[in-house]
């Protein structure tokens, strides 16, 4: 009788530690291959990965368009960089990272798992019209006064504040979303752009035959 209650109580701590294991969420990805973890921060000298990264060459990508687009923030940030574009182009092995002076930290995570939730922010860039016209439907509002409840999105689509808000018009509602969960972006309007092509036509800084055919849209128009 007892080596049957040793088999119930056995088998009940199985199936309690399997739920236990079975309730940790998993739909965004998450592994608890590492157990607790009980530092915010570790430093790992091996980390525990295999193989090579496999969008090194969109990195240097993402580099030059920093250095083009922010040159200030690409000379505060060089260093790092430069030593991660060495380490990739020596074939971006985990184990030798210490080599280029970059050191790999182990994160706790919220669940204290390692699981660790990044996100992302870009600045969009909305084309856009000063008045309604054409393809150019869409409201772009500037923030109205904080007095009481905002309106929804759903509201403002609806029409739901005064056009004296609106700064433009893009072609595109869902351009006007993404800048709405951006926080905030950038709109163009033909004019500027228009202006800012044809001083280069100036400077010649377009050259050949595809800048011709610019500097003549531009003049046309």
């Amino acid at each position: 009788m007892k080596g049957c209650w040793a088999k119930y109580v056995a088998t009940g701590a199985i199936l309690a530690m399997l739920a236990g294991c079975s309730s940790k969420p998993t739909d965004r990805g998450q592994q608890y291959n590492e157990g607790k973890l009980t530092q915010p921060f570790s430093l790992v000298n091996q980390p525990d990965a295999v193989g090579t990264p496999i969008n090194a060459g969109d990195f240097s990508e993402q580099v030059r368009q920093i250095r083009s687009a922010s040159p200030r923030l690409y000379n505060s940030q060089s260093n790092v960089y430069n030593s991660l574009q060495q380490w990739l182009s020596a074939g971006g092995d985990t184990r030798t990272l210490s080599q280029y002076g970059i050191d790999a930290w182990q994160m706790q995570g919220a669940d204290s798992y390692g699981n660790v939730q990044f996100t992302g922010y870009y600045t969009p860039v909305v084309q856009a019209r000063h008045t309604r016209q054409g393809e150019f439907q869409y409201p772009i509002y500037r923030m109205p006064p904080k007095r009481g409840k905002l309106p929804s999105r759903a509201s403002i689509y609806a029409g739901g504040l005064s056009d004296s808000y609106i700064l433009a018009y893009s072609n595109s509602l869902m351009d006007n979303f993404i800048m709405d969960v951006q926080g905030s972006g950038l709109y163009r309007f033909w004019r500027r752009l228009a202006a800012e092509l044809l001083q280069l036509c100036r400077e010649e800084r377009l050259v050949g035959i595809a800048a011709s055919v610019k500097c003549l849209s531009i003049a046309v128009k």
